[in-house]
């Protein structure tokens, strides 16, 4: 999952990149990414088009991106 939506991203190619977070919604996997310029959530190989300033921000955005797909 980690290639799949960091490719999407503008930290993709940032080699500092972790996984700090991994979560179920569903079904779907969810992950939260350290990066250098804060944290990135990503849901179902997408991620958020910016930087999140923490994990709980990250987390809220995965949790909305999944409300969204569930409706």
């Amino acid at each position: 999952m980690k290639t799949i939506a960091l490719a999407k991203h503008p930290a993709n190619m940032d080699a500092s990149a972790e996984t700090v977070l991994n979560l179920t919604i569903g079904n779907r996997a969810g992950v939260v990414f350290r990066v250098t310029n804060g944290f990135v959530p990503g849901f179902k190989g997408m991620t958020a088009p910016g930087y999140m300033p923490d994990v709980e921000t990250a987390v809220e955005w995965i949790e909305a991106f999944a409300a969204q797909e569930a409706a």
